[in-house]
């Protein structure tokens, strides 16, 4: 699957992810010192989903979206360890991907992952010499960032479960004057006790395929549209 790349559409909200990781890159290059281009990722299921980067036209952008399971960047995230490639020009474990970096120019990287609820957040940190995060302050100020960004991405995760949660208390609070209406009908037509007739009902919805408050609505309209089990 493609990644998601960051979009200028109204969409993008504040809290979106594609802002979040827009925030974060552009926080990278401002901050840490000789960072001249930075890549974010939002990995689900071991895929990139999101990427943003502060240079949507280098070509690493769509290296890492693609690229083999091998890539340093694959290999930060799933064992939870930065990675430094202080020179791109010295051989080391990932010729392929070094190569690429080279030709676009980056001669130093250093990549730091963080884990979210649903995932994992990966910062790429790109130089133009050779040896630009071999020091403290780099990896520190990275750090920093991307627990920042893995933080906000968790809390945003929660308020959006918090919401389906209520818009199904919702949906539930709509929905059940017309169930217990129709279990009403149920028992009244065939002499049963409540449970029988809610248990006819949810068998009906299984066997049709349809939502239970669908078989309640067509109960209450006409007892007789729907042949429920056990009838």
């Amino acid at each position: 699957m493609k990644p998601r790349l960051r979009t200028d559409t109204p969409e993008s909200t504040a809290s979106s992810p594609e802002a979040r990781l827009d925030r974060l890159v552009s926080e990278a290059v401002a901050v840490v010192p000789g960072c001249a281009a930075a890549l974010a990722v939002v990995w689900r299921a071991g895929a990139a989903e999101i990427l943003v980067s502060s240079h949507p036209d280098l070509p690493l952008v769509d290296a890492v979206g693609t690229g083999t399971a091998d890539w340093p960047v694959r290999h930060a995230w799933a064992t939870g360890a930065p990675v430094e490639i202080a020179d791109t020009m010295r051989p080391g474990p990932w010729p392929n991907f070094t190569r690429l970096a080279l030709a676009a120019g980056v001669r130093s990287m250093l990549i730091v992952p963080a884990r979210t609820d649903s995932g994992a957040l990966t910062l790429e940190l790109c130089g133009l010499r050779p040896g630009l995060f071999e020091d403290g302050e780099a990896h520190a100020l990275a750090w920093g960032l991307v627990r920042q960004a893995s933080a906000a991405l968790r809390a945003d995760d929660e308020a959006d479960k918090e919401r389906a949660t209520a818009a199904n208390l919702r949906n539930a609070l709509h929905t059940r004057p017309v169930i217990d209406q129709a279990v009403g009908v149920l028992m009244h037509a065939r002499g049963c006790g409540a449970r029988e007739a809610f248990e006819a009902m949810s068998a009906a919805s299984q066997q049709a395929n349809v939502r239970l408050v669908e078989i309640a609505r067509r109960l209450v309209a006409d007892p007789a549209a729907i042949d429920l089990p056990g009838g």
